[in-house]
């Protein structure tokens, strides 16, 4: 049964507006949320997210996100995790990426505003 609109944002509006991080995945975490596959390189960081309110049952990143500079190889990034905690916590959430990219030393990972969107049906 899909939620109504009033409660598609609701859960946005209490879920996803404060203390949420972005992580980047080189494969698949499934249903478990397994997260073996995040980026682990030294410079490496989740970083903070901010989601709009919710409006018909969605919302995106209100900010570009702009991950360290890759000062070794980090593989190929082909999903992002939405967590509860910069380390450690839950992963709460997760998509493919539309383009998969390969991080080389030097590179950097952006995230533009309004990319990462969140639905709730």
């Amino acid at each position: 049964m899909p939620l109504t609109n009033y409660e598609a944002n609701k859960y946005i509006n209490d879920r996803l507006t404060n203390g949420k991080f972005v992580g980047l995945l080189k494969s698949d975490p499934g249903f478990n949320g397994n997260i073996s596959s995040e980026v682990s390189a030294t410079e490496y960081r989740r970083q903070a997210i901010t989601f709009l309110a919710g409006a018909e049952g969605r919302t995106h990143n209100r900010d570009e996100i702009s991950f360290p500079i890759a000062s070794s190889n980090w593989g190929t990034i082909k999903f992002i995790g939405i967590f509860d905690a910069a380390t450690g916590g839950n992963l709460i959430s997760y998509s493919k990426l539309n383009y998969e990219r390969e991080i080389k030393s030097a590179d950097r990972y952006i995230i533009p505003e309004g990319y990462n969107i969140f639905e709730v049906r």
